[in-house]
């Protein structure tokens, strides 16, 4: 898989495929954004957020290639529910 900011991409993660259930989540104490597949953190953090966003509002987008995907906002699009 590959991540994207400001126009500078990078390789991160693992492939991903049909069936395969990606969710994103946002660590608020640590600042720093993570994937989960199927149900595993994928190690490493994706982006960490500098201080000043620190009690902006953030806002969930999906940008992709070549793909076709849905998006589930309550746990029903095959990820487990996330704990805590």
């Amino acid at each position: 898989a590959t991540k994207s900011h400001c126009g500078n991409f990078e390789k991160f993660g693992q492939t991903y495929g049909k069936d395969d259930a990606v969710t994103c989540c946002i660590d608020l104490d640590r600042r720093a954004i993570i994937y989960m597949k199927n149900g595993r953190e994928i190690p490493g953090d994706a982006f960490n957020l500098d201080k000043f966003y620190s009690g902006w509002p953030m806002f969930p987008h999906v940008y992709t290639k070549e793909a076709v995907f849905s998006v589930s906002f309550d746990g029903s699009g095959g990820a487990p529910p996330l704990q805590g």
